[in-house]
């Protein structure tokens, strides 16, 4: 007897869009609060964890909420997608925490400009770059990825900044300043030279202690 020869499913990307704009609509009924955002689900339990504005992984919920909104033109999700995004609007005009600005704001109001060509959007874009922008060293020529730890290190990056330059770059071209462009690639230039080794792998972390000529 000849085996019995395998069903072969076919992909579908549009199924799998679909099935998870369902899913994410779901995760939505559970957000009580335009200022709250689903982070992860953390071990042993089912309900999502919430964080808030200030939360480096913010712009993440917005963005996925803008893609379901792409995908099913679905105007309940476009609303939550709206509601969301405009909650991070003072990460983009308050001063510069750390170096996530482009991950809260150009996953929710990149998408969000992206898909509607709201120009209230593209301002706070601009006004995000040139916060984030603050935290350029001209000195070193890289960006500073955490504030809070200038006392241990005079300037410090990681290997996650390349993914704020998107905005960077983004600004640059769209009414921003060239020095924006500028500053992005000196950023991508030095995490190149300095984290990236030899055989490719890359060290998270690069710090510099600047001394100073009264420390000798």
């Amino acid at each position: 007897m000849l085996p019995k020869k395998k069903e072969v499913v076919q992909f579908s990307a549009e199924k799998v869009l679909d099935e998870n704009v369902k899913k994410i609509k779901e995760v939505q009924e559970t957000v009580k609060s335009v200022d709250q955002f689903p982070r992860n689900i953390p071990k042993g339990q089912t309900n999502w964890e919430m964080v808030g504005v200030r939360d480096w992984c913010s712009g993440f919920w917005p963005g996925v909420l803008w893609y379901a909104y792409e995908q099913s033109n679905d105007s309940e999700l476009k609303e939550s997608a709206m509601k969301s995004t405009e909650a991070l609007k003072p990460i983009a005009y308050s001063p510069a925490e750390n170096h996530d600005i482009g991950f809260m704001l150009y996953c929710s109001y990149g998408n969000g400009y992206r898909l509607t060509g709201n120009e209230d959007y593209k301002k706070v874009l601009l006004a995000a770059a040139d916060t984030l922008a603050t935290l350029y060293n001209p000195k070193v020529g890289s960006i500073l990825s955490w504030p809070i730890k200038k006392s241990e290190f005079d300037h410090n990056t990681i290997v996650d900044n390349m993914m704020n330059l998107e905005l960077l770059f983004w600004a640059a071209k769209n009414g921003g300043s060239k020095d924006l462009y500028d500053l992005s690639e000196s950023h991508a230039q030095l995490t190149m030279d300095y984290l990236v080794r030899e055989d490719g792998s890359m060290f998270h972390l690069g710090t510099l202690l600047i001394v100073k000529p009264e420390s000798f």
